[in-house]
């Protein structure tokens, strides 16, 4: 679970290190007009480039927060932002701790050359990142790296962080930048991702969660599917985890591209189907649909029942192309066949198909 910025310095401050003097203003609220840096807080990356983090006078504060909550940075619409005191900086840090995947192990990143992307930094100019992977991170490691980046006060950070991640139960705690000020470091910018299977550990969190759902994603999850947007344009439909997988990985493969992962769950019958089509109907990001079914304890009939009934309410416009094999399939092609709604069995030239489509 992704914690907003304002939410990560206050854990940060909860633990001794410092932040800019600032105040959270929600959405229809009023706040006092000064001279700060106002700041939008959504739960994506890039705002500054999105135009969501700006420099504003006392004169041009009450319009330039308007104009903020007015803002949608990468389909977030902005309900809440941050004005911060302005801060001296003289030089930008890069710090963070995360888990290295191969080795299960927190691995800290330091950087002199805050500010920036990182993922391309390590691209770039690899030399200039320190990477730690260690066991159990301790005093000997923290000023080992304070004295490798030459950040005097680094190590009291990197503690501070660290113990923040194990606290936290974190899969990130990122700072950048880390601020280099005349009055010592201060965290300009915070990012912090809690692990969502240690939710149950976090009473104060636990509840939040549903704040990153899209609006189609809290649909279908109140209707009891499992629903991932994503960025392409074929609406995906499928019963099983592993199914949709495979599905999304073979779309790739024949040069289509996702626009959602949609798992109906084992077991699922018509009304499940209705509901994940509404939603792929309603989500103008989606011109084309492939429903891909492999019946098991899941009948083919009664999921071939549902697209009939959706066609029929709903009149869905966008082409769709149908596989299924498995439970009652003859019954289910049958079912089809009468609206004149065509199914394959062959899931290979159903990818094809729906990718082929010209829309």
């Amino acid at each position: 679970m992704k914690l907003f910025e304002f939410e990560g310095k206050e854990i940060f401050s909860k633990y001794g290190i410092r932040i800019p003097k600032g105040e959270v203003i929600a959405k229809g609220s009023k706040a006092r007009a000064m001279e700060c840096v106002l700041k939008a807080q959504v739960l994506v990356g890039g705002r500054g480039k999105a135009g969501g983090i700006i420099l504003v006078k006392e004169n041009e504060f009450e319009k330039r927060l308007a104009e903020l909550f007015s803002k949608e940075i990468k389909g977030e619409k902005v309900n809440i932002v941050l004005a911060e005191s302005k801060i001296t900086i003289q030089k930008e840090v890069y710090a963070s701790i995360s888990v290295n995947r191969e080795t299960g192990h927190p691995v800290f990143l330091v950087s002199a050359q805050g500010g920036v992307d990182i993922e391309e930094l390590s691209r770039t100019s690899p030399d200039k990142i320190i990477r730690k992977d260690v066991v159990k991170p301790g005093r000997e490691t923290f000023v080992s790296i304070e004295k490798e980046a030459g950040v005097s006060g680094l190590a009291d950070i990197l503690d501070k962080i660290y113990r923040i991640f194990v606290d936290m139960d974190c899969e990130l705690v990122e700072i950048n930048p880390l601020a280099v000020t005349p009055d010592g470091l201060v965290a300009a910018d915070s990012k912090i991702i809690i692990d969502d299977n240690a939710l149950y550990r976090h009473e104060g969190w636990k509840g939040k969660k549903e704040r990153e759902l899209s609006d189609f994603e809290r649909e279908a999850t109140e209707a009891g599917l499992s629903y991932v947007e994503l960025d392409g344009d074929i609406g995906i439909i499928g019963n099983g985890a592993g199914l949709v997988m495979s599905t999304l990985d073979l779309v790739n493969l024949y040069g289509g591209k996702p626009s959602n992962f949609m798992d109906l769950g084992g077991g699922s019958g018509q009304e499940a189907m209705e509901k994940a089509l509404k939603i792929l109907k309603e989500n103008t990001k989606v011109k084309k649909i492939l429903i891909n079914i492999f019946g098991g304890i899941t009948r083919c009939d009664d999921m071939a029942r549902g697209i009939v009934a959706v066609k029929k309410t709903l009149g869905i416009e966008k082409p769709m192309v149908i596989r299924l094999t498995g439970t009652n399939e003859a019954e289910a092609l049958q079912i089809l066949g009468q609206e004149g709604i065509h199914a394959t069995k062959d899931v290979t030239q159903a990818i094809k198909n729906v990718v082929s489509l010209v829309v």
